[in-house]
């Protein structure tokens, strides 16, 4: 899942990525090495991007609704 700091897309595009030494490089907020071929691992820090968490949201407002509707039908009869 993309990240939100500038749609990260893996730690080699990460600002947040820093040089140790021997052609190894690590993330400077959580401390830990990054492995050249892993996208985004499991534990990075930055937040994920909020455009999952809105469709699912939008996915639940329309689910709510039709619930909703459904109510007002059953009321009305």
């Amino acid at each position: 899942m993309p990240k939100i700091l500038g749609i990260i897309q893996g730690c080699n595009e990460c600002p947040k990525k820093q040089y140790l030494s021997g052609g190894i490089y690590e993330c400077s907020i959580a401390r830990f090495d990054l492995d050249k071929n892993e996208r985004i691992p499991g534990w990075c820090p930055l937040p994920d991007h909020p455009a999952a968490l809105m469709a699912a949201q939008a996915a639940r407002i329309i689910e709510l609704e039709r619930a909703l509707a459904a109510s007002d039908r059953s009321e009305g009869e």
